[in-house]
């Protein structure tokens, strides 16, 4: 018989046990002390109008009574609240140091509160990478002073919710929630789900991220026995290596990382840019990250609260089977709909189970799935019979989970089904049971019996199976999931400093593959020639990712338009060459008009030392050694120009007369 899980902090204990094999899970987590400082410093501005009592009621439930300390470079005092001029001057032990100074003098501040034993700050202050590159670069100056002070930081333009106690709901049952986002504002409608029954452990806003990230806390709340589920809203990731451990050790903790990923459209990843300074990346390298990871993607701030509740509330290997219950044919007519659009299964009931019902319901409703009670035989029947029903649909063999819908409040028919679901929860049942209140009425005390419940509520049909939909979908990815290890790879240093001053949203054809074998023209612009795209003749149609020429064709090849670069013939001009096929202007060896030419270009000692180790030998880096019986010249990987290579009559060494500089 199945029962509500638990409160997590009662299966502490054997979730330390059955994860004993792995020490590290044992051990405090390395931001323990952030979520449980001792000592609190608030650095910054103090409203001089509020009274001792006023300041008290504000701190004292979030930082601990006494446990917090109020700096400003003034000093003074409000009533028997002694504020401190500098950090310096605090007495007692300080682990945390809440920060809400002009952005300029956040860096100074770090460097004071390393000196002082700080260990953890939170930079509440905005003006930082969000507003263009002068804020970048007092960002930068902000992560340099917290790595000298050896203070870990949590921001900057952030907000100071991470230590707000977040209350359980009456009657809670199942697992908590952690919730980190990079938005705080969104991370209130989250934890606001306690007024549907939902529980959080607590919310996590990350603001910048300027050193502390998203993937610091998934991977905490990953080692957190009181966390059952985590939810994320995201705009941008840092450090991909870092995110893959955190996710790899939520999937080591059996614990489901559901996620509201921002930048699927540019719109949407160009004010991720602005509000945080993320730059959101290719959306497909998301999708296929989460889908190796098993993390469940969601597409808004409802589904993202649903499908959370949802996972947080079944108990492990629930299946997706669903079984429908209404009062009404038209709802249950909906749910099957909706249930089948969204790829859950809607079996079948056995005969048996059928032939039972037909004991209780008329012979007219439908009762083989959907399940039609006719909602006269809610208010004709007494509460042991209108269960029996329940219980003999949740037992049928063929189905998973039970699914009630209530479209419309209809007192006294829907209180009582709600009552009725409210007495199953307490006394057990063979399947678990989710519901969904349709109506936008909730003052209604069936609606109130049904957040008592604990059983997931949803509030309308397509979230419902979407989240069940979303649950089937992560047990399967969690049966394939295997470790991956990412190959080293070293970024050039002009790579990397382009990277991190790069800004604005990704191209949709980013990471695109070169063209096929069948694309047989390209078109290029020569800024200093013409304006508008020149197409490119080929005798023969590219290769994949290859330049192709041939020893007879050298001289057609060569011909005025043939090449990505304008025409500069018999001489190593440089000139900047803009291809469709590149992203950006690149500097580039012209390319000769005759085969001669290239000769001429080129040291005669070089032509020998090409026949004589039979080898390609070039003009630039881009062109590697090649074997001289090769077809066709392989430079794309080396050289961002296509179309430009052209091959030696009679030494048959194929020569890239094209290079990067």
């Amino acid at each position: 018989m199945w029962r509500a899980r638990q409160p997590a902090r009662a299966r502490a204990a054997q979730l330390r046990t059955d994860q004993s094999r792995d020490a590290a899970f044992l051990m405090p987590h390395a931001l323990e002390d952030l979520f449980h400082p001792k000592g609190v410093a608030i650095i910054g501005q103090v409203n001089r109008a509020h009274s001792e009592a006023q300041l008290r009621a504000q701190h004292d439930s979030r930082y601990g009574a006494d446990n917090w300390s109020l700096v400003n470079p003034k000093g003074r005092a409000i009533g028997a609240l002694t504020i401190y001029a500098s950090v310096r001057d605090v007495p007692g032990p300080l682990d945390l140091a809440v920060i809400t100074a002009p952005a300029e003098a956040c860096p100074q501040l770090l460097l004071e509160c390393g000196a002082r034993g700080v260990r953890f700050a939170v930079v509440f202050s905005s003006g930082f990478s969000e507003i263009g590159p002068e804020g970048a670069a007092l960002e930068r100056t902000l992560a340099a002073a917290a790595r000298r002070a050896g203070v870990r930081v949590l921001g900057p333009n952030t907000n100071n919710n991470l230590l707000e106690r977040i209350p359980d709901p009456p009657g809670w049952r199942g697992g908590r929630i952690g919730v980190v986002t990079q938005s705080g504002h969104n991370g209130r409608p989250i934890v606001q789900g306690t007024a549907l029954g939902i529980a959080f452990r607590r919310q996590v806003p990350c603001g910048n991220e300027c050193d502390l990230e998203v993937s610091d806390f998934i991977d905490y709340f990953a080692s957190d026995p009181e966390t059952a589920v985590i939810a994320g809203y995201i705009e941008g990731f840092r450090d991909g290596a870092k995110l893959r451990r955190a996710l790899a050790a939520a999937i080591a903790a059996r614990k489901p990382v559901v996620m509201l990923k921002i930048g699927s459209t540019r719109g949407g990843a160009r004010m991720a840019h602005s509000h945080t300074g993320h730059l959101a990346g290719a959306d497909a390298v998301v999708d296929g990250l989460f889908a190796q990871h098993a993390v469940t993607r969601v597409r808004d701030l409802d589904e993202l609260l649903d499908t959370a509740a949802l996972f947080a509330k079944l108990p492990p290997g629930t299946g997706a089977r669903v079984a429908l219950y209404s009062i009404s044919g038209g709802s249950g007519t909906l749910m099957a709909e909706c249930a089948e659009l969204a790829g859950v299964a809607v079996p079948r009931l056995t005969p048996e189970t059928v032939a039972q019902l037909r004991e209780y319901l008329p012979g007219y409703l439908t009762v083989d799935n959907p399940v039609d009670n006719g909602a006269v035989f809610i208010t004709s029947n007494p509460p042991e019979v209108r269960q029996k029903v329940l219980d003999l649909i949740a037992g049928d063999p063929n189905v998973d989970l039970l699914v009630v819908g209530i479209t419309g409040a209809l007192s006294p028919m829907t209180d009582q089904l709600a009552s009725d679901l409210e007495a199953l929860a307490a006394r057990g049942t063979a399947k678990p049971i989710a519901v969904t209140w349709n109506s936008p009425k909730i003052d209604e005390a069936g609606y109130e019996a049904i957040v008592r419940s604990g059983w997931p509520l949803f509030r309308n049909f397509r979230n419902c199976f979407a989240a069940i939909r979303h649950w089937e979908v992560y047990h399967a990815r969690l049966q394939s999931w295997r470790v991956r290890r990412a190959p080293r790879a070293r970024v050039p240093a002009p790579a990397r400093r382009a990277i991190e001053g790069a800004a604005g949203v990704l191209s949709p054809l980013a990471g695109r593959l070169p063209p096929r074998r069948h694309e047989r023209r390209a078109h290029c612009v020569s800024p200093s020639h013409s304006s508008s795209p020149r197409p490119i003749s080929r005798t023969r149609p590219m290769r994949g990712s290859w330049c192709w020429t041939s020893r007879a064709r050298a001289r057609r090849s060569a011909r005025p338009g043939s090449c990505c670069a304008a025409r500069a013939a018999r001489t190593r001009t440089r000139t900047s060459t803009a291809c469709s096929c590149s992203a950006w202007p690149v500097p580039a060896w012209s390319c000769s008009s005759e085969s001669r030419a290239i000769r001429s270009s080129v040291p005669r000692s070089r032509w020998a030392s090409a026949a004589s180790s039979r080898r390609c030998s070039a003009t630039s880096p881009c062109a590697r050694s090649r074997s001289i019986g090769a077809t066709r010249a392989r430079c794309w990987p080396h050289c961002a120009v296509r179309g430009s290579c052209a091959a030696r009559a009679g030494a048959r060494a194929w020569i890239c007369a094209r290079s990067n500089a």
